[in-house]
């Protein structure tokens, strides 16, 4: 896993506390970096460059999609994952026409969620 990095930006505390530590338990080698807002999610990311950016549609002080949208003008090969608690997903096409895109609906699967992740890491020797 040397090199990956995932960023979750999800302005419920509660529901990122718990879904970081549902990803830290499968991953333990990963470094999960987390944030309450878009502004706060691309401040890290810029610091950072997570390879894997799971993101909420609907945030406080914007939204994901734009957020994201940002994220691919800079770095066109991170891997975006929206998390979703509506259908509609039309916003989200330009994504995946430019490279890596999932969509999962709330309330997350974790196994549908580790399936994308497991897609894009290499699991071997991570200590699940």
């Amino acid at each position: 896993m040397t090199g990956i990095s995932l960023l979750y930006v999800e302005d419920d505390a509660v529901v990122r506390d718990i879904l970081c530590t549902f990803i830290n338990a499968r991953y333990s080698s990963l470094p999960v970096y987390s944030a309450g807002t878009a502004r706060e999610g691309f401040d890290l990311f810029n610091v950072h460059r997570q390879a894997i950016v799971l993101t909420d549609i609907n945030l406080l002080d914007s939204d994901g999609v734009s957020m994201a949208r940002s994220i691919r003008s800079i770095a066109p090969d991170t891997v975006i994952v929206f998390i979703s608690g509506s259908a509609d997903v039309e916003r989200l096409v330009e994504f995946e026409k430019s490279g890596s895109c999932h969509v999962i609906c709330k309330p997350v699967d974790c196994q549908k969620l580790f399936g994308v992740l497991d897609s894009y890491i290499n699991v071997a020797g991570d200590g699940r």
